[in-house]
């Protein structure tokens, strides 16, 4: 029985595709400035001229570490060939695509779980290192890498549900999947932003 309810979303999907929707907010602007949906691509475009290499901070972790605060993730990025070896333990990090302190030729493509393995749930395990909560983040929430003892701020424009990304002109993309066995998928999207300077005007 609980086998066949895991399932029927799968079946409902193969039935009747997903018809995608981007999301949409019903607020202006976010907390740095800025649209939600006007000139995306040519605030990053800002972005990338302005924003320098962040300096290195000792009492930063050692290692890639991904933090959203509005959703409680604190886990270690992991960037294998194979996305099960990362997927097992939290986020994966493509290392087909771009890695924090590149030139922002290429996104930084981060997956992770919503639905983890059974011991995931006997602990707050899955709170630090699913996207369970990844369909919550909004317009102006932010995000945080740690790498090389670094750190990058990313801040939430975009999101939508679909099969595929639809914006490599991000500078970071993170997804999940939607249901257990479905080809939908949730996807949020975001622009490097320097905190200590405007980078959208």
């Amino acid at each position: 029985m609980f086998v066949g309810l895991l399932m029927l979303p799968d079946f409902y999907y193969q039935i009747f595709p997903a018809d995608v929707q981007p999301l949409i907010t019903l607020e202006s602007g976010t907390p740095l400035g800025g649209e939600f949906d006007e000139g995306a691509g040519e605030l990053t475009e800002a972005v990338e001229k302005k924003i320098s290499l962040p300096d290195k901070n000792e009492s930063l972790p050692e290692g890639n570490w991904l933090i959203i605060p509005r959703i409680g993730v604190r886990t270690q990025l992991r960037s294998t060939q194979d996305p099960a070896e990362s997927l097992k333990q939290g986020v994966w990090m493509s290392p087909s695509y771009g890695k924090p302190g590149d030139d922002y030729d290429l996104p930084i493509i981060l997956a992770a779980h919503r639905f983890g393995w059974e011991w995931w749930w006997q602990t707050d395990y899955w709170k630090y290192h699913s996207f369970y909560s990844l369909p919550d983040l909004e317009p102006g929430d932010m995000v945080e890498i740690i790498a090389d003892q670094r750190k990058w701020s990313y801040e939430i424009y975009a999101g939508e549900q679909g099969e595929e990304i639809t914006d490599y002109e991000a500078n970071l993309v993170l997804y999940t999947c939607k249901f257990l066995n479905s080809p939908l998928r949730y996807f949020r999207y975001a622009r490097l932003i320097d905190l200590d300077h405007s980078t959208q005007n």
